[in-house]
């Protein structure tokens, strides 16, 4: 009776450790989210700009979303902005760092706070999204927008703002 005992316990923890860990493979690779991946890629870019890694932060938005970066600077610097979304971000961000004052306090607020704004109310249809981007405690700008994004060749990416 013992020694049977003992096999239907050991063949228990055995069956127990097989399905658990057949389990544990078929969660681990299953596809995110949609909503996953956006505010994956939301992260990955506002952590850029908190780094100032230009470009980084420029490969996570879709071609739409760099051009519109560059049209923002372009409104700031004039018409010698590079007309690549990284170089004119690197452009801005020397800009605004040699102007010393408020000028760079404002801007070094503005890059700093990134990486702590957060997405709400996302919705997803089919390979477009909008989602309300929250600037972070301590930004500059207090004001809530509509944040584009699009499913480009399988990839979620940053598209334009839709405020």
């Amino acid at each position: 009776m013992r020694q049977s005992r003992n096999s239907l316990l050991k063949s228990g923890c055995l069956t127990f450790v097989v399905v658990s860990s057949m389990l544990i493979g078929c969660g681990s690779t299953q596809p995110e989210s949609a909503a996953d991946q956006i505010k994956a890629v939301y992260t990955s870019s506002t952590a850029a700009i908190g780094e100032r890694d230009w470009p980084t932060a420029c490969s996570q938005y879709t071609p739409a979303g760099q051009a519109q970066q560059v049209q923002n600077v372009r409104k700031l610097l004039g018409a010698q902005t590079p007309d690549e979304c990284a170089a004119a971000l690197t452009a801005l961000d020397a800009k605004m760092t040699a102007a010393g004052g408020t000028s760079k306090d404002f801007w070094d607020r503005v890059v700093a706070s990134a990486p702590g704004s957060t997405l709400s109310d996302l919705n997803v249809a089919g390979d477009s999204a909008t989602a309300t981007s929250t600037p972070a405690a301590g930004s500059p700008s207090t004001s809530t927008q509509i944040q584009g994004f699009k499913k480009l060749d399988g990839k979620w990416l940053v598209d334009t703002d839709h405020s």
